[in-house]
């Protein structure tokens, strides 16, 4: 996790403790060579928060 003082990166770590799943993929490359980036997703109150008698 970042430091306590931190003012970015804890997009994921939030994801993963609220999230029934999640995940993402690589975009590739673009023109020079960079990576573009990643495509998240995620799912909250899915089938298993139903199983625990959440509301989705």
């Amino acid at each position: 996790p970042p430091p306590a003082d931190a003012t970015r990166g804890r997009g994921l770590l939030l994801v993963r403790q609220c999230a029934d799943a999640w995940g993402g993929w690589p975009l590739g490359d673009d023109r020079s060579g960079r990576s573009a980036g990643k495509l998240m997703w995620f799912e909250v109150g899915g089938a298993g928060a139903r199983r625990q008698g959440v509301a989705a």
